[in-house]
């Protein structure tokens, strides 16, 4: 949605909904998340907060929920002035600027924390399950570890994980997943840190802000995300004063079932806040999030020495060691070369007056599936190169306001090298993708092929990386079930040159290249499949093996195929 577009739901819900007429907007912090604070500055002098998301997966109608709950137990939440959740809009109580944050000095930390673990404690004892919240569940755990696996691990150690890499740390976690079930389940607040704790000028007790993630779990959760904050340096005593202190105050627990579960929460915590901090620094480019990486390290160095955790620790100092748990860093890798310039002669008639990359598939131009993923990778950069009916594709992509498009036209169509290649002053001096506007996919994998291929990227070993995809996974245009590369007993690709069987994998037409494979290159029509060659002679050629369902679209009989088969998938 357009900025002026949203501006105008802002003010009539402020003006209709909430019957203001005279007042300003000040924008507050930024959430991690999609979600926008604003505080509302009133004619009278008086304020509140205007709540802002617009995401498809806003959890507004939870928010009101436990914020009632929440007050009816006696912990002070915001009250809600007026909500229109069906526009992702509710006007709260503004509890101040100031937070627990702000009042931490490294001496006073118990004192001012203590109220904070006192408002868990009325949390642990007087909640009952509501019927509108999720389960904090083993899955739910698994899918939390997994951005630590999936996101950090790759980007610290350079390279993907493999597949017996990645099914060893599940099997590690899952022996140890009993522990967080030893203390009774309550409610989890989920986001329960020093800077969504309020301290409020009217009230002794501390508002609590941000819980509309709130689960129904361990809530040692919580205390491990408020006294061990990767944001904050809370000492070690301190912590330690208050997981005492907690403990002292419930009852029914053993003493090594609460260490138990308070160490397995805290390892939860520290991998995923870690992951999480890696997709804010990588995906979401929000780079200040990396000051906090080397204190999340510290912290997880402490609680993988809990006793139980040595089998872990043993395989994380082995695959991960010390040393190269680092900052993580984005990939230089940010710009991409989409091909539009062939006819595509095999579409028949449906390329008589379209060019192939804006033929349709349930609606929607094939070309507009590669921008998708480019989108979903971070890529903002794009050249494309246009000859058949270019002004039409050129026209299409005006509505990409999203990207900074580049256009290399063709007087005549120079195939997949040769068009590359003769608009390689546009690319820089850095790797690219390169993508063919064929092929669509849908990913089913722990990640993103396009992310994958990213992790997988190694300036120093690799020239060009393919994208690959097995060959029982592939709907349309599949070359009559002959596949384009195996893998040899080296790791090393080998490409299919004699169309013989027992090659499983097909070339997705994704790649990433770097400009220099491009010397000694001929002038004029060359197809990248010789510089593929070029590359695996030298034992430069790398690849990544999709995991998911891919449709190339190169005949009509594969739209239809394809239509088909997304609309099946869809319902």
């Amino acid at each position: 949605m357009e900025n002026k577009q949203r501006e105008a739901k802002i003010k009539a819900f402020l003006e209709e909904e909430c019957g203001l007429k005279d007042f300003c907007l000040e924008n507050m912090v930024a959430d991690a998340s999609v979600r926008k604070y604003f505080r509302v500055l009133k004619k009278d002098g008086t304020t509140a907060v205007l709540m802002d998301d617009e995401s498809p997966y806003t959890r507004i109608r939870e928010f009101v929920k436990i914020d009632e709950l929440l007050r009816s137990v006696g912990v002070l939440a915001p009250k809600i002035y007026a909500q229109k959740v069906d526009e992702g809009f509710l006007l709260l109580e503004d509890f101040g600027n100031k937070d627990v944050a702000s009042a931490l000095d490294g001496k006073n930390d118990a004192e001012v924390l203590k109220p904070a673990v006192d408002a868990l404690l009325t949390i642990y004892k007087n909640t009952k399950r509501p019927d509108y919240i999720r389960d904090m569940d083993k899955a739910f755990i698994i899918k939390d570890f997994c951005l630590f696996l999936n996101w950090y691990m790759p980007l610290a150690l350079g390279k993907c994980l493999s597949a017996a890499q990645r099914e060893k740390f599940l099997s590690l976690i899952d022996e140890l997943l009993p522990m967080s079930s030893k203390v009774p389940a309550s409610l989890v607040m989920w986001d329960y840190h020093v800077n969504n704790v309020m301290l409020p000028s009217y009230d002794k007790r501390y508002g609590i802000i941000d819980f509309q993630d709130a689960m129904w779990g361990p809530s040692l959760y919580d205390l491990a995300s408020l006294i061990e904050d990767e944001r904050r340096d809370i000492s070690p005593e301190v912590a330690q004063k208050l997981k005492e202190y907690f403990f002292a105050n419930i009852e029914g627990v053993e003493r090594e079932d609460f260490e138990d579960a308070y160490a397995f929460l805290a390892l939860l915590r520290h991998m995923r806040v870690i992951g999480r901090f890696t997709t804010l620094i990588t995906v979401s480019q929000k780079p200040h999030y990396a000051q906090y990486v080397p204190h999340a390290l510290e912290l997880l160095k402490k609680t993988l020495t809990y006793p139980k955790f040595a089998k872990l620790k043993a395989w994380l100092d082995e695959v991960l060691p010390e040393e190269k748990r680092c900052v993580p860093q984005p990939k230089n890798i940010t710009k991409a070369f989409v091909l539009a310039a062939g006819r595509g002669v095999r579409m028949g008639e449906l390329t008589e007056s379209l060019p192939k990359p804006l033929i349709e598939v349930n609606g929607k131009a094939l070309i507009d599936y590669n921008f998708d993923k480019l989108k979903e990778t971070g890529i903002k950069d794009v050249v494309v190169n246009v000859c058949y009916k270019g002004e039409l594709i050129k026209k299409h992509l005006e509505k990409q306001k999203e990207f900074n498009i580049q256009f290399s036209e063709e007087a005549e169509a120079l195939e997949t090298g040769g068009g590359i290649k003769n608009a390689l002053h546009l690319m820089g001096q850095n790797a690219f993708f390169a993508m063919n506007s064929d092929t669509l996919w849908i990913d089913k994998g722990f990640k993103p092929a396009m992310r994958q291929m990213l992790d997988e990227w190694d300036d120093n070993k690799y020239d060009i990386l393919l994208l690959l995809h097995p060959m029982n996974q592939i709907f349309g245009d599949n070359g009559k079930g002959i596949g384009n590369y195996r893998v040899n007993e080296d790791g090393k690709l080998e490409r299919n040159v004699n169309k013989e069987e027992g090659y499983p994998y097909w070339f997705t037409g994704v790649s990433i290249v770097h400009p220099r494979v491009f010397k000694d290159s001929p002038n004029g029509k060359f197809s990248l499949r010789d510089l593929f060659d070029k590359a695996q002679e030298k034992g430069r050629l790398g690849f990544v093996v999709n995991d998911g369902i891919l449709f190339h679209v190169g005949i009509p009989e594969a739209v239809k195929e394809a239509e088909q088969k997304l609309l099946a998938l869809a319902c």
